[in-house]
């Protein structure tokens, strides 16, 4: 991703180029991927247009991208609004968790941006912090399309399901598909081909991870697998209450809250409101996760967000601290 200007109004813009160098072109893998990547971004982006997406400005098949030597490299180049606070995922990684008032705000604004894909029946598929941009005015942005599909059939009325071998090339060569943000469901497809899932309840298992990193500042796993004890804690906490076991479910979730350091016996019982939410989006069952209907409803998000003017006052401050610590690298 390139800065670069617009000539009609001298703006800002984002250059985004898939450089064709003589190693994607001689090898038919790489060609197909960055070939299947790129039209899904660019189909997304045509067909949506919201406040909490980013939005494409223009689309080229082929453009000149210039090399250090002098020469040009053929790319393909997508023209995007211009973000210039950078990702959600530096401010959290370099000023720390958020208040729940700001987690609540741009959580609300990641929300509002789904619900405009899910309005057009397309999940995302790669939802992550980093994939995540914030404006000059502090205003979150989904971006990064180039894994998302549609998870409805309006001709057959019913889900899209996948296996793993159609979610594989997000995953493969670590460039896409974070581990930490994978739904359960998915790490048993890559084991067992057979099983299918469904790419909207993998985005709200998304949301769910990236709700936790915003408020308490990490993640609540490595990954959704059985060896993670983090994941096994939690979990066997939601299975228990959802089974009706109340106290071996209260146990489970007293292990995990003190694995992130929260020593308190009732600590989930008195941030209830968010923890409540946080377990239902990260259910190990599909099927038993909110929906991104109940996410809107859910008690936690009753709260008003905070106004334009207080979101600025929250994040000028933080914005300080990401700019010293990017001077600080570059000295």
């Amino acid at each position: 991703m390139t800065r670069g200007t617009n000539l009609g109004d001298d703006s800002e813009v984002a250059l985004k180029f898939t450089r064709q160098t003589p190693d994607i072109m001689k090898s038919k893998w790489l060609r197909c991927y960055y070939a299947k990547v790129m039209a899904r971004e660019v189909e997304v982006l045509k067909m949506v247009e919201h406040e909490n997406i980013i939005r494409m400005l223009e689309h080229h098949k082929h453009a000149d991208f210039p090399e250090s030597d002098g020469s040009t490299t053929d790319s393909t180049l997508l023209v995007l609004e211009y973000a210039s606070k950078g990702t959600l995922k530096e401010f959290i990684l370099r000023s720390g968790r958020f208040a729940e008032d700001l987690a609540r705000t741009y959580f609300g604004q990641i929300v509002s941006g789904l619900e405009a894909l899910q309005a057009l029946k397309i999940a995302h598929r790669d939802l992550k912090p980093c994939n995540m941009l914030i404006t000059e005015d502090y205003t979150l942005k989904i971006c990064d399309f180039g894994f998302s599909k549609p998870y409805y059939d309006a001709e057959k009325k019913e889900d899209i399901v996948e296996t793993y071998a159609d979610y594989g090339f997000v995953c493969d060569r670590s460039l896409g598909g974070t581990r930490r943000y994978r739904s359960p469901e998915i790490n048993k497809a890559e084991k067992d081909k057979a099983l299918t899932y469904c790419g909207n309840q993998c985005d709200i298992f998304a949301l769910g991870v990236t709700l936790f990193i915003m408020r308490f500042g990490r993640g609540p796993f490595k990954e959704a697998i059985e060896l993670d004890l983090k994941w096994d804690y939690l979990s066997n906490a939601i299975n228990m209450k959802t089974d009706g076991k109340y106290a071996d479910a209260a146990r489970y979730r007293k292990m995990f809250w003190r694995k992130h350091g929260k020593k308190q016996d009732d600590f989930h019982e008195k941030h209830s409101a968010l923890t409540n939410l946080l377990f239902a989006m990260m259910h190990p069952n599909p099927l038993r996760r909110h929906n991104l209907f109940e996410v809107r409803h859910d008690k936690w998000m009753e709260e008003k967000p905070c106004s334009k003017a207080e979101l600025k006052e929250l994040m000028n401050p933080r914005w300080i601290t990401l700019c010293t610590h990017k001077k600080g690298k570059k000295n």
